[in-house]
């Protein structure tokens, strides 16, 4: 082992949380919304949110 990989082992992974965060509140906003607008405007809001997921989840990605 190198000191770096000392380094990175004791520095907790904080992208975990925050992603799961992240996710639980599109989740929360998606069941507000089929239970509070009806029509192409829950649809629209769905794919939103979707979209918002996928980028969040793609930026984690990314992140060293």
């Amino acid at each position: 082992m190198t000191p770096t990989d000392d380094e990175d082992e004791s520095q907790p992974n904080k992208k975990g949380p925050s992603l799961l965060a992240a996710m639980l509140s599109y989740a929360a906003i998606a069941l507000l919304a089929t239970f509070t607008l009806d029509g192409n405007f829950r649809l629209v809001v769905w794919i939103f949110l979707a979209g918002l997921a996928v980028r969040t989840y793609l930026a984690t990605l990314r992140k060293p």
